[in-house]
């Protein structure tokens, strides 16, 4: 077995304690739940996203579209505006 230690800002770690203590849970059991959801379903158990006003599109060219599109493709993703 494999001890992680993790670094956060304390009221991070107050606020997140307070809600999982109010499901049941505490902070050493959530981080196995997610470790556990991320082995299983290989992939983060959640939508990371950048809200488009807050995020510059940036151009690419063919050759790192075509990258990008390649790994869209290994994780089951369709590439992006097709």
């Amino acid at each position: 077995m494999k001890t992680l230690s993790v670094r956060i800002p304390d009221e991070l770690h107050k606020e997140s304690n307070e809600v999982l203590e109010q499901i049941g849970l505490d902070v050493p059991t959530a981080f196995r739940i997610f470790l556990t959801q991320v082995a299983v379903t290989r992939s983060i158990p959640f939508t990371l996203r950048v809200r488009d006003s807050e995020w510059e599109r940036v151009p690419v060219d063919r050759e790192n579209q075509e990258a990008m599109d390649e790994v869209a493709a290994l994780w089951g993703g369709k590439p992006a505006g097709r």
